[in-house]
């Protein structure tokens, strides 16, 4: 004989010759070791959190947007949003040990301002970054870092082939890909190549 018993959501089927309370003592044990199990078993990993280093809004920068791009020493490159110099975002080094070093204060002028974006390097310390704004359109520069801190507008970019730059990549032969959030045909962003030099 089969019982069928239905609690709430959940519906026990049983054999007749076992007694319905020991199915559900099983189930309930079972379930109580699986919560345990999931509650009490400890990670394999420890996470250890630490602060590298905190902008304080000044010439150093403030809005940190994109995660920092690392080199094969162990510095830390990145841009930040705002502050520097002119109050128009930076380009910083932050070494291993948190020492921090802005490479390129950005005026809101020719060379950009705001870049949002994680930097390139090409491996020779050069870095190149994007801006929202500035330029000679001012809707956005890309713009290359060399490794002394020397600065140079790559383009300018213009509502019509897009304009709010953000993210970068580099494919095998060194190309630069990168998409605009706004600007181009549709007025929705676009998808460019950029092979112009240092």
């Amino acid at each position: 004989m089969v019982d069928r018993q239905q609690y709430g959501n959940l519906i026990w089927v049983t054999g007749g010759h076992r007694p319905r309370r020991t199915i559900m003592a099983v189930a309930l044990a079972l379930w109580a070791g699986l919560i345990f199990t999931c509650v009490a078993t400890p990670s394999a990993h420890a996470q250890t959190y630490t602060t590298l280093y905190t902008f304080t809004g000044g010439i150093d920068g403030a809005m940190p947007a994109s995660p920092p791009t690392p080199d094969a020493a162990g510095n830390l490159f990145g841009t930040t949003v705002t502050g520097g110099s002119h109050g128009q975002g930076a380009v910083y080094k932050l070494s291993a040990s948190g020492t921090q070093a802005v490479l390129h204060s950005f005026t809101g002028g020719a060379d950009g301002s705001y870049p949002y974006a994680s930097p390139l390097t090409d491996g020779a310390g050069h870095l190149v970054v994007t801006t929202h704004n500035g330029g000679a359109n001012n809707v956005g520069t890309l713009f290359a870092v060399a490794p002394k801190g020397a600065g140079k507008v790559l383009h300018s970019f213009s509502t019509a082939e897009g304009y709010w730059p953000s993210a970068l990549v580099r494919d095998t032969a060194g190309n630069l890909y990168g998409t605009t959030y706004l600007g181009g045909a549709a007025s929705l962003g676009t998808v460019s190549p950029e092979t112009r030099a240092f």
